[in-house]
């Protein structure tokens, strides 16, 4: 199982190029670039939350459903995997291993940056929150992922950024873990089977540790 933002797609890359063009083309300054960033959570925080926040910090007349529609298209084009992800991809795929993505998110939109990335063909059938009506770290995406995959839990590895949502959520069912840090601290009293700072790390070691030569 693998996530999509931040593990597979640099997310907070395209973020990051998108707010700065954005606050670049209002005139504004550093500060107004960091308390974007900050703002976004990453991607956590509802988009028609972050552009009724926006429209109030750099008194924006389009309205909220304008800003979103805008913001995600502009930003779907930015999207990138991260380097060296497919080939580790289609290595696993070629030795037999079953890709499946989990991630939370609307249907059109991460449909579209696994299109774009060339991603959709290593995972078919991704398992997307809004099709099943849960998010991460609720075991249904977890238990549809499994379902696919036609393995147990104690069989599976589940690869991904967040903490919480990836990590804890897999953890608690049984499912190893191969956490993708990004040079951050684990927070947690528990510790995940795989750690590596890059998703292509963190692939290679699974692969090693786990994948049949």
């Amino acid at each position: 199982m693998l996530d999509l933002d931040n593990t597979l797609v640099d997310r907070r890359g395209a973020f990051t190029s998108w707010a700065s063009d954005f606050v670049a083309g209002l005139d504004g300054d550093a500060s107004d670039l960091e308390w974007l960033i900050a703002a976004d959570q990453d991607g956590y925080r509802p988009r028609a939350e972050l552009a009724a926040l926006m429209r109030e910090r750099f008194h924006l007349s389009t309205p909220v459903p304008g800003l979103v529609d805008s913001q995600r298209h502009e930003l779907l084009e930015r999207i990138e995997a991260y380097p060296g992800v497919l080939e580790v991809l289609e290595t696993l795929v070629e030795k037999g291993a079953a890709l499946v993505v989990v991630t939370n998110g609307n249907v059109a939109q991460q449909l579209h940056k696994l299109r774009r990335t060339g991603l959709l063909r290593y995972s078919p059938q991704p398992v997307i929150s809004e099709a099943v009506g849960a998010k991460k770290p609720h075991r249904l995406l977890f238990d549809t992922a499994l379902s696919q995959s036609g393995h147990r839990p104690e069989q599976s590895w589940m690869v991904g950024d967040h903490p919480v949502t990836d990590m804890t959520g897999a953890h608690q069912l049984g499912i190893r873990t191969g956490w993708v840090s990004h040079h951050q601290l684990w927070p947690n009293p528990w510790v995940p089977e795989v750690t590596g700072s890059t998703t292509k790390d963190v692939l290679q070691h699974i692969m090693a540790k786990d994948v049949p030569s």
